[in-house]
């Protein structure tokens, strides 16, 4: 299959004054904050009824500095993996692992980078013929083998609807973190299965 994705983001930090501090009430995604470009792999593997996936994110995110002088931007490479496990007829258990590898630029000059790591746990349920309900929690650690980690916490909600051989799926997220404040983004794939 091949998945078309769109996304608007909601920012934890006061992009729109001189302070340095997140804010815990996010706005959308302002004109500093545009930029962004990712492309996901993704790989499904069944073993009797289980199932293993792995998935591979490369992309750049436009970060946005509370100066709104600075344009820094964060290209990144990321990896999931994770099993699904049938509990019942209608409910499945995924859980699982991922990484991810960040490099700070500014003007094309390399500034820094850090590695991030953690877990996850979710479940699926089939509610009807037509229609999935998933849920997500995820922990995530920002420099996670570099001295002083941040954690983040973060749960999502999504929807699936089967159009034929397409599926639409709509994402929830919402993450806090000590570093960043309250972070909101909604997602809409559509899917193509072929």
């Amino acid at each position: 299959y091949v998945t078309l994705g769109a996304y608007n983001g909601y920012d934890g930090t006061n992009g729109q004054t001189t302070s340095t501090q997140s804010s815990l009430t996010p706005t959308l995604n302002h004109g500093n904050g545009n930029g962004v470009s990712d492309y996901k792999l993704q790989l499904d593997q069944f073993f009797g009824t289980s199932e293993i996936t792995a998935i591979y994110y490369r992309g750049t995110t436009t970060l946005l500095d509370p100066t709104n002088i600075v344009q820094w931007q964060d290209h990144f490479s990321t990896w999931r993996l994770y099993i699904t496990q049938p509990l019942t007829v209608n409910t499945d258990l995924f859980l699982g692992a991922a990484n991810g590898e960040y490099e700070y630029v500014n003007a094309d000059t390399t500034t820094g980078n850090f590695t991030s790591g953690g877990e996850f746990v979710g479940f699926t349920n089939s509610l009807a013929e037509h229609l999935t309900l998933s849920g997500r929690y995820d922990r995530f650690e920002y420099s996670k083998f570099q001295g002083e980690a941040v954690s983040v916490n973060g749960v999502s909600a999504m929807v699936g609807v089967p159009m034929g051989n397409a599926l639409v799926n709509l994402h929830y997220n919402v993450n806090r973190s000590d570093l960043n404040g309250l972070n909101r983004d909604v997602r809409a794939e559509w899917r193509l299965i072929f």
